[in-house]
């Protein structure tokens, strides 16, 4: 359902998040321009994932809040590795490696993976709340058909002992 349509989408942004992460540490690690294509990819892919969470969550004003975040915190992802990626491509492993070792890339991947917990825990209360209506729907209509079968049963009743009676009467008036 909606729910875990939101719940894959999270979790394909946190793997593009970390595809950044990689494939700009690969690229300053090697110099191999073959990390280049999963790192532009999972750039241009990540800010897609927000987009669709955002269509997804239209009608939950919180989820909204933590998607901002959550965008914030993806830009400054693609930035900061992209700069690792340019600095790598400019001016050598040493440098690059200088950047990596910050580990501001880590705080932000730990930072995206509170939101999407926050998300997550939320999307599962939503969840949980909906089974719970719908539990209530069903004993509602089982109440409804149940009553509604026993009612149909004693009105049978009635009329069939009403038939026979009027059988009988007609019966002893001849």
């Amino acid at each position: 359902g909606h729910t875990t349509q939101v719940l894959l989408e999270q979790q394909k942004l946190l793997a593009k998040l970390a595809d950044i992460e990689t494939s700009a540490r690969g690229f300053a690690i090697t110099g191999d321009s073959a990390f280049l294509t999963p790192f532009e990819t999972a750039r241009t892919g990540a800010p897609q994932a927000i987009l669709t969470l955002r269509q997804l969550t239209t009608d939950h004003p919180e989820q909204q809040k933590r998607l901002d975040t959550l965008e914030s915190v993806t830009a400054d992802q693609i930035r900061f590795n992209s700069q690792i990626v340019e600095l790598r491509a400019t001016q050598g492993a040493d440098i690059a490696a200088a950047l990596i070792r910050t580990g501001q890339s880590k705080i932000v991947m730990d930072h995206a993976r509170a939101l999407t917990a926050e998300m997550e825990r939320e999307e599962n209360r939503i969840l949980a709340l909906r089974a719970a209506r719908r539990r209530e729907d069903q004993l509602i209509a089982y109440l409804v058909i149940g009553v509604g079968g026993g009612l149909a049963f004693l009105l049978s009743l009635i009329i069939n002992r009403s038939i026979r009676r009027d059988v009988i009467e007609r019966g002893a008036d001849r």
